[in-house]
């Protein structure tokens, strides 16, 4: 963890801090905070488990080198070379072809202008890995499963098994598919669009769980573990 979130999370000592300052006045403030101090330490913890952050390694320079008449004038890291050119004159060289512009007046900064140029590309050619479930959760049909969970479960108290929801599931469906076609006319709304996907979607809920007993079809779900 970084200084500055430590010295955020830190309110106990904050916390002394303000007392010592300012004495009993600062009483309201404390209570005022203090309640948020479970909370932090709960994030405190999150963050120690976190991965460290990816950074870029610091080049490894070899050398000095004689170059140029001088005994000490020439570094070499990766695809990199220092050239001492004069007093306080140091060339960085990438490939040992190109030679960057400036002209820098210390060894260090022509380093740190090749350490510069080198985590650039390095961090040009990383991405972040996708994350399908955080995809799902904003995705527009995310926000009807909640609703279509509750309806199926309405629907398994008063129309219990053995039920016939392959039949429902299909009926349902094409309902799905009507108010779509109704809807691209300009019949029918997108609300009520929704509504037909909730119930079809709490048909397919059921099969997953309770399954289709007039049928013979076990919970998809109970089917799931058995294969496990």
């Amino acid at each position: 963890m970084t200084e500055a979130p430590e010295l955020m999370l830190n309110l106990s000592a904050w916390i002394e801090r303000r007392r010592r300052a300012v004495g009993p006045y600062a009483d309201h403030i404390i209570h005022s905070v203090s309640k948020y101090e479970a909370e932090i330490e709960r994030l405190r913890a999150v963050a120690a488990d976190l991965p460290a952050a990816v950074t870029v390694k610091p080049l490894e320079w070899q050398g000095p080198y004689a170059c140029n008449g001088y005994r000490k004038g020439n570094w070499k890291a990766r695809e990199f070379s220092i050239q001492r050119e004069g007093k306080n004159r140091y060339r960085l060289f990438k490939n040992h072809i190109d030679r960057h512009e400036t002209v820098f007046e210390t060894l260090g900064e022509a380093k740190a202008a090749a350490q510069a140029d080198y985590k650039r590309r390095i961090l040009s050619c990383l991405t972040t890995q996708p994350d399908p479930a955080k995809d799902a959760a904003h995705s527009p049909i995310y926000d009807l499963i909640p609703l279509a969970i509750q309806e199926a479960q309405k629907g398994m108290r008063k129309f219990p098994q053995p039920n016939y929801v392959i039949s429902k599931w299909a009926e349902e469906t094409g309902e799905v598919t009507k108010a779509l076609i109704h809807n691209a006319e300009g019949r029918e709304s997108l609300e009520a669009v929704k509504g037909e996907i909730v119930q079809a979607l709490a048909m397919l809920h059921r099969l997953f769980v309770e399954g289709d007993r007039v049928h013979g079809l076990r919970a998809l779900a109970e089917q799931e573990q058995s294969d496990e």
